[in-house]
């Protein structure tokens, strides 16, 4: 871990009284012995910076922030700095106070606090990917006067610790124990996520072997997917403590549906009036956006080669082309009322923040140009009518079949990149592409091994 003096990231007289305010409540409602400073970089990896509590107290009357590498922006999961960036600059970690919640382990006294990026005078980075989602709420907020709500679903599949001559099979993987033995593991998972502050909804066993779904409670965008990370990690911490691996690979196997992220979201009039038509046309003006630039979005919420195997019909992962239709589990949008779709094209491999970021930015887009939803409501999988019926629908589009191609999307999508920010969406890609050709270099037993144990 890395600290900075009064020079470098120091907080000012205001902001440190407003910082220490809310670190005293902290250590009122957890009384922690340890602090954990999380951050995400763009490779989704949840990152931190580990501190005994008497060293932060310190440090925060001290007025200081923690530094960290910004070449951690560029950082593959194999540890690999994208674009040949140099070895040098600093970002500093701002702490969100509001996300502060207990470690799943309730043994131990820690609490984990997510944050953003700010340079050394305390402004907001536009490279963060919090930051950036934060920003995308607060427009939509303040120019159309309308309140974004997200929730999610986590898919996961449980897997044996080790793989072994005997039991099923399923590519390179052993499955664990299934459905009903695995029951005691899965409630004690609903536990630790109520535990560190989730609110689940509902919990379910899905359509693949050893694979269950979790739907949590929907929030404000940031706080969802705070709500979200802090839901996988009770999550994978739970089942490793009782010798089980928990992966979200989208497609440990090509017989099985694979495993996604869902995102719902629901956009909604401030201070009521939902299902009027000024508000529905501004609804339907939003989730325009969202199909106008789902193709380029798809960079974010596909990061890997391995997230298009999902991009096939028959398997109620969203189909093969840019569409929409009520209570459609064969399209990328899933319509369930006037104002809240279902999207589908969202892998858990991504990095959420960013995920959500590049939808609401599509959505913003929607607004600001005010599109009117020209495209109909498709009821059948669409890759089972023909051309001239998909036209009269307004279906035009296939969906991305690979990284490259999304990438590509996105790299023509101008009007999405100047509402993300060019600095985010360039590093990101770059980013991206590196790892994704490390991966693709590998053995596909390599490959799948890694993936297997890193997601």
């Amino acid at each position: 871990m890395a600290t900075n003096g009064s020079k470098n990231g120091a907080v000012g007289d205001s902001e440190g009284s407003n910082a220490m305010i809310g670190w005293k409540n902290v250590q009122t409602k957890f009384d922690p012995e340890f602090v954990w400073i999380r951050f995400m970089p763009y490779n989704g990896v949840y990152m931190l910076r580990m501190l005994p509590v008497k060293a932060f107290d310190s440090m925060m009357k001290r007025g200081e922030r923690i530094s960290i590498s910004a070449n951690l922006i560029f950082v593959t999961r194999l540890d690999h700095i994208a674009a040949n960036e140099p070895p040098v600059g600093a970002l500093y970690l701002e702490p969100d106070w509001t996300s502060a919640y207990a470690h799943p382990d309730q043994k131990g006294r820690r609490v984990e606090i997510m944050s953003t990026w700010v340079d050394d005078k305390g402004s907001l980075l536009e490279e963060c990917p919090r930051g950036t989602l934060s920003r995308m709420v607060k427009t939509i907020q303040d120019d159309y006067g309308i309140d974004i709500w997200l929730g999610f679903e986590i898919e996961v599949v449980l897997l044996g610790s080790a793989p072994t001559s005997t039991g099923p099979r399923h590519g390179c993987f052993t499955m664990a124990p299934q459905d009903e033995d695995q029951l005691p593991l899965i409630e004690e998972i609903v536990r630790a996520m109520t535990h560190a502050g989730v609110q689940v909804v509902q919990f379910h066993a899905e359509a693949a072997p050893c694979q269950w779904e979790f739907v949590l409670h929907h929030d404000e965008p940031l706080g969802a997917v705070d709500q979200l990370v802090r839901a996988r990690r009770a999550l994978i911490h739970t089942a490793h403590a009782h010798g089980v691996h928990a992966t979200f690979h989208p497609r440990p196997s090509v017989e099985e549906a694979g495993t996604a992220s869902h995102m719902h979201i629901s956009a909604n009039p401030r201070g009521g009036g939902a299902g009027t038509q000024e508000h529905v046309q501004a609804a339907e003006a939003f989730f325009a956006g969202i199909l106008e630039h789902l193709q380029a979005t798809m960079a974010f919420s596909y990061p890997l080669s391995v997230s298009y195997d999902r991009v096939k019909p028959g398997i109620w992962s969203g189909g093969e082309y840019v569409c929409w239709g009520w209570q459609n589990r064969e399209v990328p949008l899933r319509r369930i009322s006037p104002n809240r779709f279902e999207v589908k094209a969202v892998c858990a491999t991504a990095n959420p923040y960013l995920a959500a970021s590049a939808l609401l930015a599509a959505g913003l887009d929607g607004l600001g140009r005010s599109l009117v939803l020209q495209m109909q409501d498709c009821q059948v999988d669409a890759s089972t009518l023909s051309d001239a019926q998909r036209v009269a629908l307004g279906i035009h589009n296939r969906l991305p079949t690979s990284l490259a191609e999304s990438l590509a999307a996105l790299s023509r999508d101008h009007r999405l990149r100047a509402i993300i920010g060019e600095r985010l969406v360039r590093a990101y890609a770059a980013q991206t592409q590196e790892h994704d050709d490390q991966l693709q270099a590998m053995s596909v037993e390599e490959r799948c091994t890694f993936l297997l144990a890193n997601y």
